[in-house]
This record gives C-alpha cells, structure tokens and sequence, in this order.
C-alpha cells in the first residue's frame, strides 16, 4: 500500500488502521496456530500411556506364565490372582490417562471412544480377578484382542508408542491411588512428599 505525499492529513489518519491491519495479516502468513503442536504433545501422552498399557498387559496378564499361575489348583494361586489384579488395574489406569488426554483434541476425538471402549473391557477382567477367580479362557482371550486394536487403532491414528512393563504394580498402583485422592483433598505440593516412587520402566518393545 503506498500513500501519496500530498494526501491530507485527516486522510492519513483515515487510512492508518487499514495499514496497521495490512501489517498484521502479512506477519502472521506462514504462522501457525499451534494446534499442531498441541496435538503432537498429545499424541506423546497417549502414545507413552498405551505402550506402558500394552506392554504391562502382555507380561503380567497375558503371558502363559500368568495363565498357568492364576489356573485352579496352581501353587501360590491366590497371590498370582492379586498380581494379576494389580496389573489390570495398572492398565485401565493407563488407559483412562490416554483417553482424557485424547478426549480434549478434537483431531483424536475417534480414538478417544475406541480408548474408552477398550478400557470397558479391561475393567471386565479386572472385576472379575478382584473377586479372586480364574477368568475364563474367552474373556483373557478377548481382553487381549482388545489390546491389539487399541494399539492398531494408534497406529491408524498416526501415534506412535513403545510398550513398555511398568515394574513394581503394587508401589506403583498405591502411589497413583495416593495422587488420585490428594488431588481432590489437598495441594499437589502436599500430595507430593507422601508419595512412593513412582514407575520404574523397563523392556522397551518397539511397534510394528
């Protein structure tokens, strides 16, 4: 926009907020609004939260190992339940942070509800190892079907996750519980002082 020298200067002052407008609109081309970014820190989350969620199902749920230990009349049985119980609970813990997280991005909104869903049937198990018996074949079998198309469903998405095994469930579960609770009771900075450490992570397994 060029202005003439011999405009008046009540002219001027007329067309000041078009050229500060003008500046505005050329300065913010090429700028992006940051949804962007905000929905990678997104994917982050839900991508570290499902790959802790998978990759502790698969080792303290699903392996034969367990099934063998959770089975009737297998030694220490009761304890492998409880084991087991902390695992699931560990897992819909996981996939309750992931869901909310990606609840609140409107370009994950799809992958919110199949989170949810998937959490539905991990809560299943979890109720029925709770109560101190064996799941059915089916139900362990369709727990971890849905494993796999919670983390398909991130791969579809574009969200990359690495399973991971939480270690030490039973610390780990009692310090989340504690945070849970003291967010609600108190100051976070309380909160704090009185936690057990949190994850240990360990056996890194890569997705295909």
């Amino acid at each position: 926009m060029t202005i003439d020298r011999t405009t008046p200067p009540r002219a001027l002052a007329l067309l000041l907020p078009a050229v500060i407008a003008f500046a505005f609109v050329v300065a913010g081309c090429g700028r992006g609004t940051g949804s962007g970014d905000s929905t990678a820190k997104t994917k982050q989350v839900v991508g570290d939260r499902v790959g802790l969620a998978g990759g502790t199902a698969r080792k303290n749920l699903f392996s034969p190992t367990v099934r063998a230990a959770i089975k009737k009349g297998a030694p220490n049985r009761k304890q492998a339940l409880a084991d087991a119980a902390n695992a699931s609970e560990y897992v819909v813990r996981s996939i309750t942070v992931a869901q909310k997280a990606a609840a609140k991005d409107p370009k994950l909104k799809a992958l919110a509800a199949k989170l949810l869903a998937a959490n539905a049937s991990i809560g299943a198990l979890t109720v029925v190892l709770r109560s101190g018996k064996t799941p059915p074949k089916s139900l362990l079998d369709g727990s971890l079907g849905t494993i796999e198309s919670m983390e398909n469903a991130l791969r579809d998405a574009g969200v990359p996750f690495k399973e991971k095994v939480a270690t030490n469930l039973s610390t780990t579960l009692c310090a989340t519980v504690l945070l849970s609770t003291a967010r609600r009771r108190r100051p976070l900075r309380e909160a704090r002082s009185s936690m057990a450490p949190i994850i240990e992570l360990s056996s890194p397994r890569t997705s295909r």
